[in-house]
């Protein structure tokens, strides 16, 4: 009983609790409206035809259109005064930065210097964690050796074996005078920090600020999400990946079977520039801006390829995240390679997925076999069928959840934060690092290797076994997939 009592109060469900109420007393007024006067109703019908006019007029996805038209169109009294009334848009146009002498490189490398805010790197050491026991050792190894600054940014953290000792590494070091700045995202922490977390931060000497916090109050705005999983030491060495600060994420508690992730780690330039777009996501959003007086490291590294890190700004009118990996699928000679935990394409995705399959070009999906929630991984399978039978080959990790997000063709590799679902490609800051030329890359090709031979491929003869109750859900569940 107290630990239902704790939760019907806790923060998640009483604001939850705050919203739908907001939502049915101003849907009961209209509708009230609605059939109490004549007028209103006309008015009201014709609000709502305008809002589907203007929502088809508008730049943005298909199946977006869609869900939205006929979320109109079924609730006609309300539903042009809530597109009208919540509808956002992008709040900015799409920053470009100028790229000089950058015809050699790769397509995808060039759209990533101009188009989402990357910075092309050469004197880098790169490293590619694909267990997470060899991801853990590193992180906290070179957590301790920080002695000016260290910059986090994670989408959930949760207080646990891992957190601890990262925790009183953060206190040694800011002991010895080491400034750390966390940023964090409030829905993804949500239901896994405990109320006053923030203060027991700031009291310890951490400078931290909480993304884009759920308030109490409708709107649409807590959509816009902080997915970035980014760790940054004196500008000089940067964490990477999938990983979030939890201990799920390193196999210490197993929800879900074993936990696949992977990241990168890379020291000298690429690691500056990390730093830098930290530097300035946090100086747009949080209260107390940043000044670094941290030194250029002396060490430097011989060149192991180009390393480019980027970021995209949900924020703006690029869909970056969705073209970088548009790009890496349409440069593909003779193969392309992709892990991901969620599988919820907008259409230029899987037509591009599969003109690639068509042309001879090898294509394998690497997905979960053990969902961290079913309904989404129904929808993800919605797609094997038509992507099977373009010749795409899928395959599902059946230790456990493959939360990885890799992509890797025959020249470039991408380690991010990047799921192929809307999310990511719509409504999610998203920041990943691309490797051209560098020994990562056989790292990765490795990894791929060996995630497949502990991996069952999925067949049409599978995707035909599917009974029709699972069909007619996946066929509901598609008409919300840009909110998933």
């Amino acid at each position: 009983m107290r630990k239902l009592k704790a939760w019907l109060s806790s923060r998640w469900i009483s604001t939850i609790c705050a919203i739908l109420i907001q939502f049915f007393l101003l849907g009961a007024f209209f509708l009230f409206l609605d059939r109490t006067f004549e007028i209103a109703h006309i008015v009201l019908v014709l609000i709502s035809v305008v809002a589907v006019f203007h929502l088809l007029s508008r730049n943005m996805n298909g199946s977006l259109k869609r869900m939205c038209c006929i979320l109109i169109l079924m609730f006609p009294w309300i539903g042009g005064i809530f597109y009208f009334l919540f509808g956002k848009k992008k709040t900015h146009p799409a920053s470009y930065r100028c790229v000089v002498n950058s015809s050699y490189l790769p397509k995808v490398l060039r759209y990533a210097l101009s188009c989402a805010y990357g910075q092309l790197c050469d004197h880098t050491q790169s490293i590619y964690f694909k267990s997470e026991e060899a991801f853990r050792e590193s992180y906290l190894k070179e957590l301790s050796k920080a002695v000016h600054v260290i910059y986090m940014e994670y989408f959930i953290l949760a207080e646990g074996q891992f957190f601890s000792e990262i925790l009183d590494i953060l206190v040694d070091r800011m002991n010895h005078g080491v400034q750390v700045y966390l940023m964090i995202d409030d829905i993804g922490c949500i239901r896994t920090l405990p109320d006053g977390f923030e203060k027991k931060m700031q009291k310890l000497g951490i400078h931290i600020h909480i993304y884009n916090p759920l308030k109490r109050v409708l709107s649409l705005n807590g959509n816009t999400r902080d997915h970035r999983k980014i760790t940054v030491i004196d500008n000089h060495c940067a964490f990477m990946g999938g990983n979030n600060l939890a201990d799920e994420y390193i196999n210490n508690i197993k929800k879900f079977g074993y936990w696949k992730d992977a990241a990168v780690m890379v020291k000298g330039q690429a690691a500056a520039w990390c730093a830098q777009l930290f530097e300035s996501f946090w100086n747009q959003h949080a209260p107390e801006p940043i000044h670094n007086d941290c030194p250029i490291s002396s060490v430097q590294y011989e060149s192991d390829g180009w390393v480019v890190p980027f970021m995209d700004d949900a924020l703006d009118e690029e869909l970056s995240a969705l073209n970088i990996h548009l790009f890496m699928i349409e440069s593909a000679h003779s193969f392309i390679q992709i892990q991901t935990p969620y599988l919820i394409l907008k259409d230029e995705m899987k037509h591009a997925l599969m003109r690639a399959a068509k042309s001879g070009v090898q294509v394998q999906l690497l997905l979960p076999h053990v969902p961290d929630r079913w309904f989404v991984h129904e929808v993800s399978r919605s797609y094997y069928k038509e992507l099977i039978q373009s010749g795409v080959r899928i395959f599902e990790y059946v230790p456990g959840f493959n939360h990885s997000k890799v992509v890797l063709n025959d020249e470039i590799g991408l380690c991010s934060t990047i799921n192929m679902d809307y999310r990511s490609y719509v409504h999610h800051h998203e920041c990943g690092i691309l490797f051209y030329q560098s020994s990562v890359l056989d790292q990765m090709r490795e990894d791929m290797r060996k995630t497949i031979e502990q991996s069952v491929e999925i067949h049409l003869s599978d995707c035909e076994k599917t009974s029709m109750y699972v069909k007619v859900f996946r066929t509901f569940m598609s008409l919300w997939e840009p909110l998933l």
